[in-house]
């Protein structure tokens, strides 16, 4: 005959014993979880910074004479330096853009990358420092008529739990592509366009427009050599 426990003694102490565990694992999840995410955000923010600035230096490449500070007297204003005496210390680059050739900055843009990764701390927990898990990607894509800069950053995070001896990872992604635009060329290109439509009409224009088309791809046949 089973008897009725009558006598509830000791009930807490089973439970506590059975939940207690669950909820700080969880909590500790929270924690982890949160912390690498925390470092998910910091790289996709220097991403993000060096692909619009790569960009902005692929459209002018007089910006990386400039330096931006903030003024000591005024915190809400900034200070720009490094302007140029004369026009001829500007560094004009015509045709950059459609030739393509953008090593200098996308090399430039690497180093500061990994730089900044490289200083960048475990955050709350130690052993939770991004790793690299494939090559820092810095291109300058380029289709002539559009071109992008793109920052890509494969990497994983170890988090500190480990199950038979296995360390649980993450694996994350930080990419940005930012368009490289040039606004007065374009408008420059599409004043002369209207004037040359004006002046000429079409089927001129059309001869003209033939004419650039095969000469690009005379240029482009030639780079592949």
């Amino acid at each position: 005959m089973i008897k009725k426990i009558k006598s509830e003694n000791g009930f807490t102490i089973i439970e506590a014993t059975l939940v207690f565990p669950v909820i700080f694992l969880v909590i500790f999840l929270l924690f982890f979880m949160g912390n690498a995410y925390y470092q998910k955000c910091r790289i996709d923010a220097i991403v993000h910074k060096a692909a619009v600035d790569g960009a902005a230096l692929c459209a002018n490449p007089s910006l990386s004479t400039l330096s931006v500070t903030r003024d000591s007297g005024d915190p809400d204003a900034y200070v720009v330096k490094g302007f140029p005496d004369t026009a001829e210390d500007l560094s004009v680059q015509p045709y950059k853009v459609v030739i393509g050739d953008m090593a200098d900055i996308e090399e430039s843009i690497k180093k500061d990358v990994d730089s900044k990764i490289t200083k960048l701390d475990s955050g709350l927990f130690s052993g939770m420092k991004p790793k690299t898990e494939v090559d820092l990607k810095v291109d300058f894509d380029n289709h002539l008529v559009y071109s992008s800069f793109i920052v890509q950053y494969v990497y994983k995070i170890d988090m500190p739990i480990s199950l038979g001896g296995n360390r649980f990872s993450m694996k994350v992604a930080s990419r940005y592509n930012a368009a490289v635009t040039n606004t007065p060329e374009f408008i420059r290109t599409v004043t002369m366009a209207e004037d040359l439509i004006l002046r000429h009409g079409g089927a001129k224009i059309k001869e003209k427009y033939s004419s650039i088309i095969e000469t690009l791809s005379n240029f482009a046949e030639f780079k592949k050599k």
